[in-house]
């Protein structure tokens, strides 16, 4: 019996994942890829570009994206089939571009090859469409230098790297955040191939560029300082590097809660905090990151805001993982409880944006290894009642954690527990796309390992046959 998305990385870095939420629906297309489906270029909203979730490849990507781009055969099929809908679009059509960038971003991961040549098709089609000085044309060499770094091919990414930094001395309209950003792409790059001197230069015009963000992003600012002391301290200026990331920062105060008129706190001590334990985890200095994150934690408990709680699940999600990896099962489950506590709280509180739950799945490792696995049932049983009562349930979200929880009845021998999972993942799936779908096949799989365990083989043999019609005909 197998469980998906079981084994995720250690994310010691999370700061820079959590920093970015405020820009994703504001900054570069690049970064919004993970959140924002499809994007057109004309209409309302930044440089132009506005949300297009109802046209049939926005409604894929939404689906695609709301299971966190995981290598998964559910997934792998979402973007066949974005594909497949794009090519139906024209060629004059800027959201195929961005279809076209979405999926090479997922694919590139399996298939470096296929995802640079999405990507090249991708710009091929801004280039036919868009003014010469249109802002996305420089954010598509941007990408596309991105795409020949993932793809070993270092010389093609300088190359457009370079013709990138010189046309951001005279771009316009550019915003600050996009500025700040393709700074730190090519510094990024250069910091890679250890070219430490031409790195540290990019990274202090990121810096620059950020103290013109406006205050609700001014949290990303943090992003480039960590770059620039990354950097510094590879340089051996650890008394600089150091000195940057303890300077006093601009207030950050995060958006408004709606429906509240409590004052919004100060986040910026603890932000930097993060972002220090970010650098010393970088460095494997799991002392001075646990001591960051602590201090993280104990600014943001003092602020009884909703906005500070939902930094406080994620950096004590943060820690969790570092203790984990530092094999301190105990202190990450403790750390890691407190966090799904908080956010159970904060789930249904009225008037408050809803936090990302916790990582239930760093506890599932923990216990599996404990041999405590019925420990966590409740946990999971916990989530998904809260998940479900959602106005907008995720059902992605949802099958994922009726899943999970089906692996666990299965590995502690509780068949019977886990068929109605499997049936209910099966009829989320059946009223989505229907009873000939081919993201059916897996959990057909599951559902029929089941019911051999039970002792039902005529059962199991029709689902079998099933999945095994749906496969074939996706390969048709």
């Amino acid at each position: 019996m197998s469980i998906r998305r079981l084994i995720r990385p250690i994310r010691i870095a999370f700061f820079v994942l959590f920093a970015v939420s405020f820009a994703l629906t504001l900054g570069s297309p690049a970064l919004r890829a993970q959140s924002v489906p499809c994007l057109v270029g004309h209409g309302a909203g930044p440089n132009g570009w506005i949300r297009e979730d109802d046209t049939p490849v926005g409604r894929l990507l939404r689906d695609a994206d709301a299971l966190h781009n995981d290598p998964s055969p559910q997934v792998t099929e979402l973007y066949r089939n974005v594909l497949t809908a794009a090519e139906n679009l024209p060629d004059v059509d800027t959201c195929k571009a961005r279809a076209f960038f979405y999926a090479a971003l997922y694919f590139r991961g399996s298939d470096a090859e296929k995802g640079l040549a999405l990507e090249q098709r991708s710009v091929a089609i801004d280039e036919n469409v868009l003014p010469a000085g249109h802002p996305r044309r420089i954010l598509d060499l941007r990408d596309l230098a991105g795409f020949y770094a993932f793809a070993h091919q270092p010389a093609q990414a300088e190359r457009l790297y370079q013709q990138v930094v010189s046309l951001l001395d005279t771009m316009q309209g550019l915003t600050s955040l996009e500025r700040m950003f393709t700074f730190m792409t090519v510094a990024d790059f250069y910091e890679h191939q250890k070219n430490f001197s031409k790195a540290e230069a990019l990274y202090r015009n990121a810096v620059d560029a950020s103290a013109s963000l406006q205050p609700s992003l001014r949290s990303t600012a943090l992003m480039a300082r960590s770059g620039l002391a990354r950097v510094l301290g590879e340089e051996g200026k650890q008394d600089e590097a150091h000195a940057l990331l303890n300077e006093p920062t601009p207030p950050i105060l995060p958006p408004p809660v709606p429906g509240t008129s409590v004052p919004r706190p100060d986040l910026s001590a603890p932000m930097a905090e993060i972002a220090q334990a970010a650098q010393y985890a970088s460095g494997r200095n799991f002392q001075g990151a646990e001591a960051s994150y602590l201090r993280a934690i104990a600014a943001l408990e003092k602020m009884n805001h909703p906005a500070a709680t939902r930094y406080l699940i994620a950096t004590l999600d943060g820690l969790g993982e570092l203790y984990r990896q530092q094999h301190r099962d105990a202190d990450s489950e403790a750390v890691l409880l407190r966090a799904f506590r908080l956010w159970e709280a904060a789930a249904n509180a009225p008037g408050t944006k809803r936090a990302a739950p916790p990582d239930l799945q760093t506890l599932l490792l923990i216990y599996k290894d404990e041999g405590r696995l019925g420990e966590i049932e409740p946990l999971y049983t916990r989530a998904l009642e809260i998940e479900e009562q959602l106005p907008e349930k995720n059902d992605f979200v949802v099958t994922a954690m009726l899943t999970d929880l089906a692996y666990i009845y299965c590995q502690e021998r509780k068949y019977e527990a886990a068929l109605p999972l499997y049936q209910r993942v099966l009829a989320i799936h059946k009223a989505k796309w229907g009873p000939d779908d081919p993201k059916l096949a897996s959990t057909l799989d599951q559902y029929a390992e089941v019911l051999e365990k039970l002792n039902r083989p005529d059962e199991a043999a029709a689902l079998r046959a099933r999945s095994s019609r749906l496969t074939s005909s996706a390969h048709n």
